[in-house]
């Protein structure tokens, strides 16, 4: 197979996959890929892209795939946060953005989506896939997310520092004025309210506990506050009310879930309740799924609180 050992060095910084116009740039012709499949070097993934058989089936792999089954594609949307390595969010299915209208007439390997304001600053690569910046993947996820989830992004971009303040102004700046399109609305004053060294607080889990508390007419909690007691200090734990002798402490998936982490709670949480205080646990997945347990919790122990103390 003519250029043979110029398409394997590019499969193979491409995950095992190569596409049919990288093969025929390289000079490979029709009967040369065709012998390669016949002799299973290469397996058809689509009409527009091969995989080197043999090599490893991962999501990054597919997502390359899903890239290289369009004209000039990069990952974008939730599954650029996901390759960004943003929790709670996911891969696949491998959303792209392209520049030029999709193909037409056979399915693609990921969900498409086109436009005509993609700039080239727009796309960088994350482990040799090709992915919109995470600014540019705030504005395209403007116009699909809510203005909450919307913070929430913004700000663990930030806190990552995989977007400074500045990228923020930047794209907000591309923005038609006076537009009426909510989420750019929202991006904009976004921007506006995160000058060059702002930092943001706390997690988003956290940010979504305060958003829920407020939504419930219960009243605000005070965020990381160092207790002690007579041995000394016993942590810094997420939100107190420091009247009611209520902790809360929010127990993500990517921090509380290795043995070591749930020894060091389960110590810390004994002390706080041996000096008094009313400790509730809230998880992940109350926090994004069940809001409603995490208000019923809330109350119920303040509740508790306040017949202790009348007693």
């Amino acid at each position: 197979m003519a250029g043979a050992l110029k398409w394997t060095e590019v499969a193979q910084r491409q995950h095992g996959i190569v596409s049919r116009a990288q093969l025929a740039a390289l000079g490979c012709t029709t009967d040369a890929v065709r012998h390669a499949v016949r002799t299973e070097r290469l397996r058809w993934l689509s009409p527009r892209v091969l995989c080197v058989v043999g090599s490893a089936d991962t999501a990054r792999q597919r997502a390359m795939a899903a890239v290289l089954d369009t004209s000039d594609g990069c990952v974008a949307l939730w599954s650029a946060l996901a390759l960004w390595g943003l929790p709670l969010w996911r891969l696949e299915p491998v959303h792209v953005l392209t520049p030029r209208p999709p193909h037409r007439g056979s399915p693609h390997l990921g969900i498409v989506h086109s436009t005509l304001r993609r700039l080239d600053t727009d796309v960088v690569e994350v482990d040799g896939i090709p992915v919109t910046t995470p600014a540019r993947t705030l504005l395209d996820l403007s116009l699909r997310v809510r203005p909450a989830k919307l913070e929430d992004i913004c700000d663990d971009l930030l806190r990552r520092r995989l977007m400074t303040p500045a990228a923020l102004r930047e794209v907000a700046a591309r923005l038609p004025e006076n537009s009426r399109t909510p989420g750019y609305r929202v991006l904009r004053r976004l921007s506006e309210a995160r000058p060059d060294g702002y930092v943001p607080t706390g997690s988003g889990l956290e940010r979504r506990f305060e958003r829920i508390v407020e939504e419930a007419g219960e009243a605000p909690f005070t965020r990381q506050v160092d207790i002690g007691d007579d041995e000394g200090w016993i942590g810094r734990v997420d939100f107190a009310d420091r009247r009611l002798k209520v902790v809360v402490e929010i127990q993500s998936r990517t921090f509380h879930t290795t043995i070591s982490d749930r020894r060091r709670d389960a110590e810390r949480i004994s002390r706080l309740r041996a000096a008094g205080w009313i400790v509730l646990e809230i998880t992940e997945d109350e926090l994004l799924e069940h809001p409603d347990r995490v208000v019923a919790q809330v109350r119920a122990a303040r509740r508790a609180a306040r017949l202790a103390t009348a007693a």
